[in-house]
C-alpha cells in the first residue's frame, strides 16, 4: 500500500475487551489514552480503527 500524501499517521488498530465489559466504554477510554500518547509524543495525525 502506498502513502496518500507526505504526512505520517499514527495508528491504533486493534483493542480486545471481554465481552461483559463492553458496555462500560472501556474501549473508547483506551483509545482516548492511545491517542493522547501519540500527541504527547510528537503525532500530528492519529486514526483509530
Amino acid at each position: 500500500m502506498s502513502a496518500v500524501d507526505a504526512e505520517p499517521v499514527w495508528s491504533v488498530t486493534c483493542f480486545t475487551i471481554a465481552r461483559r465489559h463492553r458496555i462500560l466504554g472501556l474501549t473508547r477510554l483506551h483509545i482516548r489514552a492511545a491517542a493522547d500518547q501519540a500527541i504527547d509524543s510528537g503525532a500530528k495525525i492519529v486514526e483509530a480503527h
